[in-house]
């Protein structure tokens, strides 16, 4: 479809956008939840300069945006126009397109009125001038979760994802206190605490918890992260044109190697194997970065939906491109459904 404005150019794509929200809910304690749809929708946005005509001394000035739809100011979207994004005239298959409720002939009185009255002053000492519109693409995301529907958004471009405050606060639970000797275990005086605990004759449930610790810490050297996810297994490589000379001896990773790419960019490509171990098919999806250090520089999600039980790994590639540093990057991945 042919839209009447410039939009921004998608960059995630829908699974990309699914592994955000269903990250964030695994991080809040919610383990389960049913994804029930995804949509891409283009949402009108007039972007505006403004100033406030003081009596005296200096004016403030500034940039915002005014959702064409609701009305709502919005000062995320300005801030796209600061990244190198694309635009383009034409919507993607299938997305939906929000009505322009609010005019252009509308758009600078509407703009100053609303922005008069968060900021609480007269309509007529707001000054909006370089108004333009743009459509603003997001995915958003249906899902049952605790007991109930809820509705996330993304945005298509940066990642950004909100509704996730909406959630109800999750009882305490096991897996709470858990945590807690985890994070215990972070420090030289948490490992003191729990141990007097452990060896302490009333310290009936934090013995079993920090014994309880010690077998998951074994379980992860054993069997790694991917084998105690439940519900399949992921590996994860990258090409084998991608990588340099093995170590001496082959102890340890061979570096990457990536190829030039275009506008100074380099990248590598690779393939992700999922495994459904259980008893129907199921959806998975996995990150892969490359990283240096703690730093992510790219990153990419692979997903794989309706892979059956059994042996046989369902296949799927990935690439992961990024600008060059200087620095030493590696590989890495996770299973995130």
């Amino acid at each position: 479809m042919i839209l009447d404005a410039p939009a921004f150019k998608p960059v995630l794509t829908p699974e990309a956008a699914l592994s955000i929200v269903a990250k964030s809910l695994q991080e809040q304690g919610f383990a389960k939840f049913d994804v029930t749809d995804i949509r891409l929708v283009y949402t009108p946005y007039y972007v505006f300069s403004f100033d406030v005509i003081a009596q005296e001394g200096q004016s403030p000035s500034g940039k915002t945006a005014m959702n064409a739809y609701s009305g709502d100011l919005n000062d995320f979207v300005p801030i796209l126009f600061e990244r190198p994004l694309k635009t383009t005239k034409q919507a993607e298959d299938k997305a939906e397109i929000e009505s322009t409720a609010i005019t252009a002939a509308e758009a600078k009185d509407a703009a100053a009125a609303k922005l008069a009255s968060q900021v609480g002053l007269k309509k007529d000492t707001i000054a909006v001038s370089a108004v333009k519109k743009v459509y603003v693409p997001s995915f958003r995301i249906w899902i049952d979760v605790a007991g109930d529907t809820h509705k996330f958004e993304v945005d298509a471009l940066l990642g950004a994802p909100s509704g996730l405050e909406a959630l109800p606060q999750k009882p305490h639970t096991a897996q709470d206190d858990l945590r807690a000797v985890m994070d215990k275990l972070k420090t030289p005086k948490g490992w003191s605490e729990l141990f007097s605990g452990l060896l302490s004759p009333g310290g009936g449930t934090q013995r079993f918890l920090v014994l309880g610790v010690i077998v998951v810490i074994l379980l992860f050297l054993v069997l790694g992260r991917q084998g105690i996810l439940g519900g399949g297994t992921l590996t994860c490589n990258v090409d084998d044109n991608y990588l340099g000379p093995q170590p001496f001896l082959g102890l340890g990773k061979a570096p990457l190697s990536p190829e030039l790419g275009t506008n100074n960019s380099v990248f590598v490509r690779g393939t992700c194997d999922f495994v459904n171990s259980g008893q129907k098919a199921a959806n998975m999806i996995a990150n892969v970065y490359i990283k240096t250090g703690p730093r992510i520089v790219a990153l990419s999600s692979v997903s794989a939906v309706g892979v059956p039980p059994g042996t046989q790994p369902v296949i799927k590639e990935f690439e992961l491109r990024w600008q060059p540093e200087g620095e030493e990057v590696e590989f890495s991945y996770e299973r995130v459904v």
